[in-house]
């Protein structure tokens, strides 16, 4: 039976100069289905959603009236024992079951697989953090109690990490009292130093010859010889008076009260005197 709809969709698609696949180009439906709708053939198309779209689009690129197209469509339906429908409405879209390909399926699976791990991790990780907690009281616990019903610590107190305790009053140091020194007479033959404050303390040093001496610090006496190459030096300390005769000044050098007071001098023997000055 020749299609109306067919036979009117052939006509307009040549009257335009246009193949199959030039239509197929317009409007995307393949030339296998294009060539069924014009030989009427509409059981090739897969479902009544498709094949009112086709029409509405193949109509629609042709120029036609897509209302026009549809009655003729639904004439060409008629004598097979069809209802006519409202063809002004487009039928509700059917679902179309899609069963999954294997490969689909083990994509899924192993999806669901992953979802369910990622869902358990957050449940693991909480589970750890929750038995640290609980390990972290336990020892804190532990300590305390060893800590209060023993009565030792576990730590030993190392006395020179404790700080320090200032001392609320620091008392001032006392200066320091300057030696003085003061040769009584500068041209006597035998000097004698002054000195103050005391104590007294004569350090005679033998330098460049040997030296022979003979010294009294307060109640004590003593005679040495001082040589430079052994026991070259001779301490004396008093709190009032010093007293030394020296054998060769030239070779002895004299200090008191750690100040330098330089070679004595002279090739014959003196006496030398120091003593503390009296207070003013």
């Amino acid at each position: 039976m020749v299609s109306q709809l067919g036979e009117l969709l052939r006509q307009r698609r040549e009257t335009m100069g246009l193949t199959f696949t030039d239509l197929q180009a317009r409007t995307k439906i393949r030339v296998k289905y294009l060539e069924a709708i014009e030989k009427g053939d509409f059981d090739v198309i897969p479902g009544e959603v498709y094949l009112r779209g086709f029409i509405r689009s193949i109509a629609s690129e042709l120029g036609i009236d897509q209302q026009e197209a549809m009655q003729l469509y639904h004439q060409d339906i008629a004598p097979q024992g069809e209802e006519a429908a409202d063809l002004s409405t487009p039928a509700p879209m059917q679902a179309v079951p899609v069963t999954p390909k294997p490969q689909q399926s083990e994509t899924l699976a192993r999806s669901h697989s992953s979802s369910r791990r990622n869902r358990q991790q957050p449940a693991n990780a909480s589970f750890r953090i929750l038995w640290i907690l609980l390990l972290v009281g336990v020892v804190v616990v532990g300590v305390f109690l060893w800590d209060r019903f023993l009565g030792q610590p576990l730590v030993e107190e190392d006395p020179d990490l404790l700080p320090p305790v200032d001392d609320p009053v620091k008392k001032p140091e006392p200066p320091t009292p300057t030696v003085q020194i003061a040769l009584q007479d500068p041209q006597a033959a035998n000097p004698v130093y002054l000195v103050h404050p005391g104590p007294l303390e004569v350090v005679l040093t033998a330098e460049g010859d040997t030296c022979w001496v003979g010294a009294k610090a307060d109640t004590t006496s003593q005679q040495m010889t001082l040589n430079p190459k052994g026991q070259a030096s001779l301490t004396l300390e008093a709190q009032e008076l010093i007293t030394v005769r020296v054998g060769k000044p030239s070779a002895l050098r004299l200090t008191i009260n750690g100040l330098d007071q330089g070679i004595i001098g002279g090739n014959n023997s003196i006496d030398l005197t120091v003593k503390l000055k009296p207070s003013p």
